[in-house]
């Protein structure tokens, strides 16, 4: 059965321990901890997962990306970049998590060509799991959002990572990143194309023209029929990412109510 988490981002401002207890008063299974919500406070990783364990959530971390570029051209900011991303399990292994979320970089050229990105990109993934294996972590790179210079997007491209069998490397889809693929069936129907054990980790928002993640119910993805798409042995966490900056406490109770009415049954006419 699957897992509800919540994405700290949502309450940045607050501390990752109060963000703890918040995340479970709103009746969520899990924490997605951003490194760069870590950042902003001063709380260590042994007290919170001592607070995660005593509040019995389940932690996940989602590595840095602001500012980062793992396939740079330019070989001081992808050196950097990746040693952020390496510092990031050593992060996850001190705060006990399930796993590590990473996003796969970008082509950065008006060279660069998508063939060229995924060689980059599965050299990198190998260190990566090498890495992640000395620490007993998953690592889950995450299929993108259609925009700028973002090359790792369908569920083709997620296929064509795990064909290259790379222990403890996982895949992350992102259902509002589908919707802006535009396809047939929209994500929904791209859902369907993922077999039995190729998703890792699931993160959900709505999403629209207004912007990429939105809050359960503002926008245009069929929720229901994405979440439904999901494998049926899938027994990760889905953590919700959709937010409105300056509201997350009042939006992570609604985001939890309308997934309970959607998935246990009620009216979802109001987010």
């Amino acid at each position: 059965m699957m897992r509800i988490g919540l994405a700290s981002v949502f309450l940045h401002e607050y501390s990752p321990l109060r963000t703890l207890e918040l995340a479970a008063e709103a009746g969520y299974d899990c924490l997605e901890l951003w490194a760069d919500h870590l950042r902003l406070h001063t709380d260590s990783p042994a007290a919170i997962r001592t607070r995660a364990a005593d509040l019995g959530l389940t932690l996940t971390l989602h590595a840095p990306h602001y500012d980062l570029n793992p396939l740079a051209f330019n070989p001081v900011i992808r050196e950097s970049s990746q040693q952020e991303l390496f510092q990031a399990l050593e992060l996850g292994a001190a705060l006990g998590v399930e796993l590590l979320v990473v996003h796969p970089g970008r082509l950065s050229t008006p060279w660069d060509t998508p063939e060229a990105g995924f060689e980059a990109l599965f050299q990198f993934a190998r260190t990566l799991g090498r890495r992640a294996q000395d620490l007993g972590l998953l690592a889950c790179l995450e299929l993108m959002e259609k925009t700028g210079k973002e090359f790792f997007l369908t569920p083709e491209h997620g296929r064509s990572l795990l064909q290259q069998r790379i222990p403890h490397i996982g895949l992350t889809v992102d259902i509002a990143h589908l919707h802006t693929l535009g396809a047939p069936g929209g994500a929904a129907g791209l859902m369907k194309t993922f077999t039995s054990g190729s998703i890792s980790h699931v993160h959900l928002s709505d999403s629209g023209p207004q912007a990429t993640h939105l809050p359960l119910g503002l926008g245009e993805v069929d929720i229901a029929g994405a979440l439904a798409a999901l494998p049926a042995d899938y027994a990760g966490i889905v953590t919700i990412e959709g937010h409105v900056p300056g509201r997350g406490k009042e939006i992570i109770v609604k985001n939890r109510e309308y997934l309970n009415r959607l998935l246990f049954g009620g009216n979802n006419n109001e987010a």
